[in-house]
Parts: structure tokens; C-alpha cells; sequence
């Protein structure tokens, strides 16, 4: 069984590599998440235009309130 000073020092080791990882990694998720933004927008904008149908369903609803 290690020792509790082995562990505190594996530890230690783990924890640094993992504060250099994520310094490393941050940059890319944020990267990740505008272009996964830019995406979703583009697809928005280019949707298929809705049924006249369901407009007109809306616009009905909307003035029934």
C-alpha cells in the first residue's frame, strides 16, 4: 500500500498537469462554442421560411389574447 506522502505527491503532480491541460484546453472551448454559435446562426438563417398555414395560426392565436 503507498504511503500517504506518495499519494500527496502524486496528487500534486496530477493537480499541475491538469491546471496545464486546462490552460491549454480553454482556449479551444471557447473557440468550440463561438463557432457551434456561428453555426446554429447560420442555420437560422438560412431555415426553410415557415407555411403560410402556420403564420396565419400564429397571427390568430397572437390576436386572440
Amino acid at each position: 500500500m503507498p504511503s500517504i506522502n506518495s499519494l500527496k505527491e502524486e496528487y500534486a503532480k496530477l493537480e499541475a498537469e491538469k491546471r496545464k491541460l486546462y490552460s491549454v484546453n480553454k482556449p479551444v472551448r471557447e473557440d468550440m462554442i463561438a463557432l457551434k454559435t456561428a453555426k446554429q446562426n447560420v442555420d437560422t438563417f438560412f431555415a426553410e421560411p415557415r407555411q403560410p398555414q402556420q403564420q396565419e395560426r400564429k397571427k390568430s392565436h397572437d390576436h386572440s389574447r
